[in-house]
């Protein structure tokens, strides 16, 4: 059979789409693929499409062109069998496929060697030169030296994510007590103490502009720089924060230049190389050599990148386990994660979505925002949750103006020090003794009944009055006020505090 190139033959397109046309057979093993001409592809994959709806192949049914039917017709295949014309063809497009892999274009259209994508003539030459199996092996070759640079990637993966299919479980080789008491000692490490604990997942969840991403970020800038956060002592980490939501802009950053000169590292929307999977190889690499600490803003976000399938339901736990199991495979690998999710629009210290998200993760706090005051003043707290068996404290945040102002979060001195009116009920009952009932405590400390009385009963709560159920007598309780927390660190006031507060500066 003639042909031009080892590439591309034509003579064996048009005597398939002969037999296809004219005996209603499609030479085996062959696909659209496999043809280089328009004429001839658009036949193969209408006749591939008849086919698989159980229909009769014809040049009737193809609505082949009569001038195109003729040139079939035209040209001699009396004796060319089926299988000749597929093996030919088979083997110009794997010879095809090789050359692309190899040089990295395709071979020209028609057979001049210079017109098309792979317009350099002499490799082109060079190429059609060449025995398949001298092909095979030079693309064999670079495959290899394409991954070699990933080996150590795929090194770090094994390390952190074993292939349990791949080895067999053997009990002698299974973790003890021991391994993992070595591993992670008897006591829990914190990044940010009592907040962030060390190679575990904390999250922060909220509604709409309740300063979730400000509050990380002034967080993750501290950290970055060794910098005392909120009076907590902090452990200096490399930071990293992962932004899907596009809520990280210039100006949060501008506010908080002055924390120190070390820089968070950002992977955006915007980035150059666009957001990583959660499971990538160098992603997980980097946790290994950095132990970083990273933010991935948002939860919802990631589950719409990373759930398995097209489809999926936030409210279905199967359906949010893998995406958690990756968060959680990162903080295996050696990072420390920090994630940010939203409440209900119901219920502001309620998380939305799946209950399965409770339970993958550490440490949970409620960002909860009050509205500004007549001075704009804008207020924030982070309520610790019940969390896998602890429950993180909550802090009290003046966020704005202040932020802009200081150039940092503070404290927010008049809930968290002896101000607040639950300590104020305490202090009032440590100094002039135990009261009859709440009505008589709230008239002795004065103020609006509504808010006093809210603060009796936080005080009560909290242990640090009693309550006796049969007289309704209060007195001190067993739970003192105030009891020192390791790594928070006296304070000097803040000159540019009204109200007596302290801050981290």
């Amino acid at each position: 059979m003639p042909g031009n190139s080892t590439f591309r033959n034509e003579e064996a397109e048009f005597a398939a789409c002969m037999f296809t046309c004219c005996y209603g057979q499609i030479p085996e093993g062959l696909g659209v693929d496999d043809f280089t001409h328009a004429e001839c592809r658009t036949i193969i994959s209408d006749a591939l499409q008849l086919k698989a709806q159980g229909k009769a192949v014809s040049s009737a049914a193809l609505q082949v062109p009569p001038k195109l039917l003729e040139a079939f017709e035209a040209r001699n295949y009396v004796s060319i069998q089926p299988e000749e014309v597929a093996g030919l063809l088979r083997e110009c497009t794997h010879r095809r496929k090789l050359v692309d892999a190899i040089f990295g274009t395709d071979v020209p259209p028609n057979n001049n060697g210079v017109e098309g994508k792979f317009a350099d003539g002499e490799k082109w030459a060079k190429a059609e030169s060449m025995g398949t199996a001298t092909l095979v092996q030079m693309a064999a070759k670079k495959s290899a030296e394409i991954k070699a640079p990933a080996k150590v990637y795929d090194d770090l993966v094994e390390s952190y994510v074993p292939t349990l299919a791949a080895k067999p479980i053997e009990w002698a080789t299974l973790d003890t007590e021991d391994t993992i008491l070595a591993a992670q000692g008897t006591t829990i490490e914190y990044i940010v103490d009592e907040i962030i604990p060390k190679h575990r997942v904390t999250m922060l969840f909220g509604q709409e502009k309740s300063c979730k991403s400000i509050i990380s970020y002034d967080l993750v800038k501290h950290v970055a720089n060794g910098v005392t956060w909120l009076n907590r002592k902090v452990v200096k980490t490399p930071c990293l924060y992962i932004d899907l939501e596009d809520g990280i802009v210039g100006a949060y950053i501008g506010w908080l230049q002055n924390v120190g000169k070390e820089k968070v590292r950002f992977i955006t929307l915007r980035s150059k190389n666009g957001i990583p999977q959660l499971d990538d190889p160098s992603l997980l690499a980097l946790c290994a050599e950095k132990q970083p600490l990273i933010v991935l803003d948002s939860l919802h976000k990631l589950f719409g990148r990373n759930k398995e399938g097209k489809f999926g339901s936030a409210f279905t736990s199967s359906d949010y386990e893998p995406v958690l199991e990756k968060i959680r495979q990162l903080c295996v690998a050696g990072a420390t994660v920090i994630l940010i999710h939203h409440s209900t629009k119901a219920d502001q210290e309620q998380y939305r979505d799946s209950s399965a998200i409770g339970a993958n993760v550490d440490f949970m706090f409620a960002v909860v925002a009050e509205a500004p005051d007549a001075k704009g003043l804008k207020r924030v707290a982070l309520k610790g949750q019940p969390s896998r068996g602890a429950q993180p404290p909550t802090i009290h945040i003046l966020a704005f103006p202040h932020i802009i102002d200081h150039g940092h979060l503070c404290v927010d001195a008049g809930m968290e020090k002896e101000e607040s009116a639950a300590e104020e009920a305490v202090s009032e009952v440590r100094k002039n003794g135990p009261v009859d009932s709440r009505t008589k405590l709230w008239r002795r400390i004065g103020g609006t009944k509504a808010d006093k009385m809210a603060a009796i009963k936080e005080a009560i709560d909290k242990g640090w009055l009693h309550e006796n159920e049969e007289t309704g007598q209060i007195n001190l309780g067993s739970n003192p006020v105030l009891s020192p927390v390791p790594g928070r660190v006296p304070m000097p006031p803040d000159p540019f505090r009204t109200d007596g507060g302290t801050d981290e500066f």
